[in-house]
């Protein structure tokens, strides 16, 4: 059986290896750890938006009640024209009277908020704000 010096099968390791037979798969007498990787790191990023509205007249929600984007305000006062769109990564949250709804109770879109019908009313100067959270995340 004829003997020959082979190199290591490993990609990154280039010592030669004894000598083998034809046969057998050429190893080095080193120890193949698999290289550290620098981890890479996750941060996420909340991006929140506040929108306020306080209705003048008493609303009775017998019907589902739209209010359209336009009659909310945010933070820095201003009309706004459109509710941020959170998709499938965020969501929103209602408060009315400084309570949190549950989810099943409205719905909102690009251009309204939409509150089911509950047979309760939502008295005048009672403030109704949307807090609409989108988060974002990035590879650091």
């Amino acid at each position: 059986m004829k003997m020959q010096r082979k190199k290591c099968k490993k990609k990154y390791c280039f010592k030669l290896t004894g000598f083998v037979d034809k046969k057998s798969p050429p190893r080095c007498k080193r120890r193949h750890r698999r290289s550290k990787r620098k981890s890479s790191k996750i941060r996420f990023r909340p991006m929140i938006q506040r929108y306020f509205f306080i209705p003048s007249i008493d609303v009775t929600l017998s019907e589902e009640w739209r209010l359209p984007a336009g009659q909310f305000t945010d933070d820095s006062g201003k009309t706004i024209e459109r509710f941020q769109s959170v998709g499938k990564k965020g969501y929103y949250n209602l408060f009315i009277n400084g309570v949190i709804q549950a989810g099943g109770l409205f719905d909102v879109s690009k251009d309204a908020l939409y509150i089911k019908r509950t047979g309760t009313t939502i008295l005048a100067g009672t403030p109704i704000i949307i807090e609409s959270i989108k988060i974002k995340a990035y590879i650091v």
